[in-house]
């Protein structure tokens, strides 16, 4: 280590200009890179119900579906209308199924609403069943023409309450995307824009579903950036009242900066994009670099103070904190890779590129940092006895005393109470609507309207597989879809609202044939009749109104489950539900039938929260056995090992339980997984520096165990709250974000920082003084 660090300062001028040159072209690339959702990203590829998502997306429609409700205002709220059958309305109706037909990656053959020419009116005449356009291509004006559209939209089980609300007050127009082509900024302008245009003193123009939710957090990025900059900003203020110098200011959110530049420039190299759902996981590795970098300052004061020539403190700083700054950084890179085994692609490609942007932290901290110093001039501090210096030496002496005692058994009855509430955190959406926006934000509300008016905003698709061409016409598939379509309606807490199938028309067309006599709203009796009646109702609509329930060979029957909300516990509860069904209700045994699950919104929310249940556990004990692994490989002790991966363990448990806790509950995502691997590096790094420091103050300088574990608290303990707390300040304005989940994740951020601290302060020199480990005994 003597001749490493002559080598960096004696070769200082040739490292910088290549570190230099490394951090602009990483900086290019970074100009590069787009932040945007690619939506298949966000996808585990591969779970049966994708596969089956991917396969029927652009043959029933996947998950990009958006509605657009149009609601006329009560008179009591100072509209005018008492229903949308006035030609206001209904001209607002038409005008917006109009201009869906130009919107950016639109599939224009699954758009629906009574102004569409596929929605019809059916009537039976002696010459049979006439079918015409419901209100095209022309608008009813008089009160003759109205009156006659209000009955033939009351007549339609498909319209009423299909597309037009119990009360008329509300009429919906519903839009499928592309997924391959869609692009969420453009979409989401598009809609804004139409919102514009037709939101009025009389009308209200509710939006929801996934392009647009997607479309509100690409439009937040740039206040995520700002509220980023805000932190950049408290950090530095913190910073500075802690190392009272500039340098101690500056050099570690440089070190965060060229550190965020290499990270993001090798994301953009990869030809990776950056989703606004992760944008906080770069700034967590980022701050990695800040943190390591405040452990290089503060040795800095250290060796310069007692060695009064600024080269020769910072090669002691290399000697010293090198080794175990490379443990830290290696563990820290090991434990974000694991994650890389979710397969859910957005977090491979984040946490692949984030592990090279924690290598690179070495080379930013250890060696970067201090070449900066060795140009600047000398300025050496006496340590004074700062408050924070009193209260680490009287907590260092207690614990020496009997603190070691209470803390040990405190630990111990916090994990025991922390794992009793492990299996109730919530895996997926814990609330309805979104959870990443605000309650009371617009796109909550819209959803609110939505649903609680007409429940087609959370569709799950499951497919019958009917074996060969032609087998959704037969007689036996149509008993087994109807059959399932009762099962589910029974669904206990309308947790399914209604489902929608092509064959569950055949009864009221049989009843049709026959005066409408309601007597005769069943199956017929005889095969042939119900496999004809199927062809009737398959070729009433016009082209293209029935293609999301039967695909073109007539092979396939989508069955569409209306549920009540998108929660973790509806999933749940309605997927198993289906599969309890399918296990032991059907009649689909000794056939070529088969079930598919599942697509649509829900289908596609069940995929992912199925595979995070399955994940997390593994990648939360992998993190946990490569930070106990490189521990025990550093210190060569596997005492060391459990030592330092106690407070961890505990922090972890804890942090679980604040989001059970927390109201609304904080559910475990996409976007929130990445977190406990990350606060368990920064937690690692606290342990390492310090049982470092503790080797080295009994080892090389003499001193007794309990006084090492004292003088390190001061040192070590002092850089590790200089740490925590900068970060918790910084923290503090993701608070004022327009998102929920930034706030959220800002709060449970501020927990895992403050628990790592204090088990760092605390844990682990309670656990060295109980039990007076070997590895750190061993040799004098």
């Amino acid at each position: 280590m003597e001749r490493f660090s002559d080598f960096i300062i004696e070769k200082r001028n040739i490292l910088l200009v290549i570190i230099v040159s490394i951090t602009v072209l990483f900086g290019y690339q970074a100009s590069q890179m787009e932040v945007k959702t690619i939506f298949p990203d966000l996808l585990p590829q591969g779970h049966e119900y994708i596969d089956v998502h991917n396969e029927v997306r652009n043959v029933f429609g996947g998950a990009n579906q958006v509605l657009v409700m149009v609601q006329v205002k009560k008179p009591a709220k100072g509209g005018k209308y008492e229903d949308i059958f006035n030609p206001d309305t209904l001209g607002k109706i038409k005008f917006i199924n109009d201009e869906l037909r130009k919107f950016h990656a639109v599939d224009r053959y699954k758009i629906e609403s009574i102004a569409h020419r596929k929605v019809r009116t059916m009537k039976m005449t002696s010459m049979g069943y006439v079918s015409e356009p419901l209100m095209w291509p022309d608008l009813p004006e008089s009160p003759e023409a109205l009156e006659k559209l209000r009955l033939n939209v009351y007549s339609s089980g498909r319209t009423y309450p299909g597309l037009v609300s119990m009360d008329s007050k509300n009429a919906l127009i519903t839009v499928d995307f592309f997924e391959e082509h869609i692009d969420y900024a453009t979409c989401f302008k598009e809609f804004r824009e139409l919102r514009r245009m037709m939101e009025d003193e009389n009308h209200v123009i509710a939006i929801a579903g996934e392009p647009m939710h997607l479309g509100y957090i690409d439009y937040y990025v740039g206040d995520i950036i700002k509220i980023l900059l805000y932190t950049i900003a408290a950090m530095m203020v913190v910073f500075f009242i802690y190392f009272r110098s500039k340098r101690g200011m500056l050099l570690p959110i440089v070190a965060a900066l060229v550190s965020a530049v290499w990270g993001l420039g090798f994301l953009s190299l990869l030809g990776y994009n950056l989703d606004p759902l992760v944008l906080v996981f770069p700034f967590l590795i980022a701050a990695m670099a800040a943190s390591h970098s405040t452990q290089v300052l503060k040795r800095y004061k250290e060796e310069a103070a007692k060695t009064g020539d600024n080269k020769l403190a910072c090669k002691k700083v290399i000697q010293s904190l090198f080794v175990p700054g490379f443990a830290g950084i290696i563990t820290d890179a090991s434990g974000i890779i694991i994650i890389a085994v979710t397969p859910i692609a957005i977090l491979q490609k984040i946490t692949l590129s984030c592990s090279f942007w924690a290598f690179a932290t070495v080379v930013i901290a250890m060696i970067l940092v201090p070449i900066m110093l060795s140009y600047m001039p000398l300025k050496p501090e006496k340590p004074g006895r700062s408050l924070l210096d009193k209260v680490l030496t009287g907590a260092g002496n207690w614990i020496n005393r009997s603190g070691k005692y209470v803390i040990t058994v405190a630990s111990i009855v916090l994990f025991i109470w922390g794992c009793t509430y492990l299996n109730k955190i919530t895996i997926g959406n814990a609330v309805p609507g979104s959870e990443v926006l605000w309650p009371f934000h617009r796109y909550n509300v819209d959803s609110f309207r939505i649903t609680f008016s007409m429940p087609y905003l959370n569709p799950l698709y499951i497919i019958l597989d009917t074996g060969k061409s032609q087998g959704a016409a037969k007689a036996k598939a149509t008993k087994e879809v109807l059959n399932f379509a009762r099962y589910m309606k029974q669904t206990p807490n309308n947790k399914v609202v209604f489902v929608q199938t092509l064959q569950g028309r055949i009864p009221g067309i049989h009843a049709g044939m026959r005066g409408r006599d309601p007597r005769w709203r069943f199956l017929p009796v005889d095969d042939s009749q119900t496999e004809f009646l199927f062809r009737s109702a398959l070729q009433m609509g016009g082209p293209g109104a029935f293609d999301k329930y039967v695909d073109l060979g007539d092979r396939q029957i989508n069955m569409v489950l209306f549920c009540r909300d998108k929660t973790a516990d509806t999933i749940k509860q309605v997927i198993g539900r289906v599969k309890h069904y399918i296990a032991n209700e059907s009649t689909i045994e000794g056939t070529d039938m088969k079930y598919k699950l599942a697509g649509g919104a829900v289908g596609v929310q069940a995929g992912i929260n199925e595979t995070l249940t399955q994940y997390q556990l593994i990648t939360l004990g992998l993190a946990l056995l490569v930070v106990f692994i490189f521990c025990t490989f550093i210190f060569r002790s596997f005492v060391a090992g459990i030592i330092i991966l106690m407070p961890l363990l505990l922090s972890n448990v804890l942090a679980f339980t604040f989001m059970v806790l927390n109201n609304p509950p904080l559910p475990l995502t996409t976007a929130t997984l990445p977190v406990s691997s990350v606060g368990i590096g920064l937690g690692v790094d606290y342990g390492i520096y310090l049982v470092s420091r503790i080797i080295e103050e009994y080892r090389r300088n003499g001193k007794d165990l309990s006084e090492a574990v004292i003088i390190s608290m001061g040192t070590t303990g002092k850089a590790i709250i200089y740490i925590a707390t900068t970060l918790i300040c910084g923290i503090v304005f993701w608070f004022l974000s327009k998102m929920m989940f930034q706030a959220l994740m800002g709060l449970l951020l501020a927990i895992i920082l403050t628990l790592n601290m204090l088990g760092a302060l605390l844990v682990i020199p309670s656990f060295v003084l109980l039990f007076k480990p070997k590895f750190i005994l061993a040799k004098r």
